[in-house]
């Protein structure tokens, strides 16, 4: 709770108005989730994905390239051949009053990193917790735009974290 607070105080609140990110700006990337193809991450890192396969991670169903981040549950997206751009996508189980789930997708390839965007669904997810569930939440929840996340308002991953970690409990 402390750190929804210290957010809420700062401001780090999505606005309209706010141009998009340059993708050439530097990133904090020391707790962004490994490329697909690195060694396992320790079974107790939770904001860590799960090790992919040597050959692709396309190779594996989406519940097995999941996992599980506080109230949240992520996963790589890898189209076959020829489909749209790889992407991260996440479900959102804070909302569950109006009994639908808010979905997210950003691609990365383009416009932003892997880590890069990693860390704006990561920074979604947390704007989530400040929208209280009830009739309208999924819909709030569901109109943040991660791409749209200026570089001044991202929350650090260890920030997004230590946020997660206390909301779980």
């Amino acid at each position: 709770m402390k750190a929804i607070e210290a957010m809420r105080r700062r401001g780090k609140r999505r606005s309209s108005s706010a141009p998009p990110a340059s993708s050439s700006a530097p990133r904090d990337s020391s707790s962004a989730a490994p490329p697909a193809r690195l060694p396992a991450q320790p079974a107790s890192s939770s904001s860590a994905p799960p090790a992919a396969p040597a050959s692709s991670s396309a190779a594996l169903p989406r519940q097995a390239r999941k996992w599980k981040w506080g109230m949240f549950d992520l996963a790589e997206y890898r189209p076959r051949a020829g489909g749209r751009s790889p992407a991260w996508s996440v479900t959102c189980k804070v909302h569950t009053c109006e009994g639908a789930r808010c979905n997210k997708m950003l691609a990365f390839g383009n416009r932003f990193t892997s880590d890069e965007s990693l860390h704006r669904i990561k920074h979604w997810c947390a704007m989530g917790h400040l929208i209280v569930d009830e009739d309208g939440a999924r819909k709030k929840h569901m109109d943040l735009d991660p791409a749209s996340f200026s570089e001044a308002e991202l929350i650090t991953l260890p920030e997004l974290d230590k946020i997660i970690e206390e909301e779980d409990h």
